[in-house]
């Protein structure tokens, strides 16, 4: 800050800052009382004749104002004249706040910075972003069916994509003032894919904030599945990760799960009794396990006579490569072969990151029990279409075979397999860890 801008007046200096943004003294007023209600869950009285008021230096703000305006400025208290000490933007938004509320925050940061809350397609692309879809309502249903089912474009395109959809929908959102129990619903829908697809892109701060908008829209929208799997697919993501420990995941998942699960859809229970038999498995919990893997099973059988909802895709293939993960994981890696190689004939072409998830895992199964060839032919397969997919989640799993890899470092084939694929990893990541593609988060004070 120069010695000429420091000197002059705190009104003055709010003003510039202002305009820099080129916000009116209305549009200024309005996004301070939308990012006091996302941090605190109320909104500020402040008014456009108050932002004035400040500027003229009829008045001073308050303590609670000073740090408002300049988390959304994104400035430090002493440009502004102020001595107060600013926290960041918190990633989670406030109880309090209503879906509309964030929604409209959410508008207002992504296309005052022309940028999204997570990483999205080249500028080249962006024109698209703004495009209204003429019945968004069911093209989110649509979308959100068509991503699961097909993914045959790459995550970074679908999230890109997703994003958009969310866009119309929050547009709507802010014109009705109080949403449609409908469009409230497509909206909890597309922030929940959007949850997994940054998960995916490792974004765990993006996927926290889209974590908890999905909260939000499924509590207004009196969804319990979506809830119950948002929570357990967002659990089981953390332990993938290595974020969370099986046993603490296992303690706070009744919590999560109605009293009845009879009321989820077969298909949803399936893949909740998947995911805890891999917590107890981990947890050497057999019994446990075996118990799961029964009950799944039932629940799969059952799944063939439903419709599932449009968000859940967990079908015979998915079963099959949930189930061979577990054997996997327990070292029963002969069955955990059958399963997974099932899961393979069953599987979509097209669906880039499932196949690659599910190959790598069949390569690990050859690989522990010393099949070289065949756990390199996998693992080469599987590293082909995660690059494909462009998923760095996936990306992370193959990178686990490297273990497996070392104890056969004498076989020729492993020897080139391995020159190989550290070659391609390493341009997978030159490419989408680059600066000029890789677009980050900006939100106030937090990311700028």
């Amino acid at each position: 800050m120069s010695e000429e801008f420091s000197s002059k007046p705190v009104g003055v200096r709010l003003r510039l800052f202002r305009e820099k943004w080129g916000w009116s003294l209305p549009a200024t007023a309005r996004r301070l009382r939308e990012l006091s209600a996302y941090t605190t869950g109320k909104e500020a009285t402040v008014s456009a004749d108050t932002v004035g008021r400040w500027e003229r230096g009829v008045s001073f703000p308050r303590r609670k104002s000073q740090i408002l305006l300049c988390q959304l400025l994104g400035v430090a208290p002493e440009d502004l004249g102020f001595s107060v000490v600013v926290p960041p933007v918190p990633a989670r938004p406030h109880e309090g706040a209503t879906l509309a509320q964030l929604l409209s925050w959410w508008l207002d940061t992504t296309t005052d910075r022309r940028m999204w809350l997570g990483p999205v397609l080249p500028r080249r692309f962006w024109p698209s972003i703004y495009s209204v879809e003429e019945d968004p309502l069911d093209h989110a249903v649509w979308s959100i069916g068509w991503y699961r089912r097909s993914g045959e474009s790459s995550t970074r395109d679908s999230y890109a994509r997703t994003l958009t959809q969310l866009h119309t929908l929050a547009q709507l959102v802010r014109e009705a003032g109080t949403p449609s129990k409908p469009l409230v619903h497509a909206v909890a829908s597309i922030a929940q894919l959007i949850t997994e697809f940054a998960f995916d892109q490792r974004e765990l701060t993006v996927a926290t904030w889209y974590y908890s908008l999905t909260m939000v829209a499924v509590h207004e929208a009196g969804d319990q599945a979506l809830e119950t799997y948002a929570f357990v697919s967002c659990a089981h993501t953390h332990l993938e990760m290595g974020k969370a420990a099986p046993k603490a995941v296992l303690m706070v998942l009744p919590y999560a799960l109605p009293e009845d699960m009879e009321v989820l859809p077969a298909a949803l229970r399936a893949y909740i009794l998947t995911v805890e038999a891999e917590l107890r498995i981990r947890e050497r919990d057999d019994a446990g396990a075996d118990r799961c893997l029964k009950e799944a099973t039932a629940a799969m059988s059952l799944a063939d006579h439903e419709e599932p909802p449009a968000w859940l895709v967990f079908g015979h293939a998915e079963f099959a490569a949930r189930y061979g993960r577990c054997l996997l994981v327990r070292g029963q890696v002969e069955e955990a072969q059958r399963w997974l190689e099932k899961a393979l004939d069953s599987l979509d072409v097209l669906n880039s990151r499932r196949r690659a998830a599910i190959l790598i895992d069949l390569a690990a199964a050859h690989l522990g029990q010393g099949h070289s060839a065949d756990g390199c032919k996998y693992a080469r397969q599987g590293l082909q279409f995660a690059t494909e997919a462009g998923s760095d989640h996936v990306m992370e799993r193959f990178n686990q075979l490297y273990t497996l890899l070392y104890r056969l470092i004498t076989e020729p084939e492993v020897m080139e397999f391995l020159k190989e694929s550290l070659q391609i990893i390493g341009d997978y990541y030159k490419i989408h860890r680059h600066p000029e593609y890789r677009h980050y988060p900006i939100a106030p004070a937090q990311w700028t």
